[in-house]
């Protein structure tokens, strides 16, 4: 504790403006939101699983869980994250930002076999 202006005594937790510091405040680190990522990569590993049944039911649930569902996740990974790096206590994760390149590309081409075997199904 110390004098400050105008001879008012000023404690450790005084903000400058005008009130003290929340406890939680202080420094809670915000991290990317990673459950999204994890959520992606299950729907994009089940999509991939239902490439090997070859059936159609199979390729339109494929083709939903990797063009929606992990497209989706992905997205919304991204839109969280952007905001989250806002906050003066982000704490970034580099490898997170391929990660998540590399499961949309994932998911596109996952995507695109279900496609595939839709629109050769519907052909014949």
């Amino acid at each position: 504790m110390g004098l400050g202006l105008h001879g008012r005594t000023v404690s450790a937790g005084f903000d400058g403006g005008g009130g003290a510091r929340d406890a939680s405040e202080v420094a809670t680190p915000v991290t990317p939101p990673i459950g999204l990522l994890w959520a992606a990569a299950f729907a994009l590993a089940a999509a991939m699983a239902l490439l090997a049944a070859g059936r159609q039911p199979a390729h339109l649930a494929g083709y939903g869980l990797s063009a929606l569902v992990a497209v989706g996740l992905v997205a919304a990974f991204r839109r969280v994250d952007k905001q989250r790096r806002r906050n003066r206590y982000y704490s970034p994760r580099r490898a997170l930002d391929k990660v998540a390149t590399i499961l949309a590309v994932a998911t596109v081409l996952v995507a695109i076999v279900h496609t595939w075997a839709i629109a050769t199904w519907l052909a014949s």
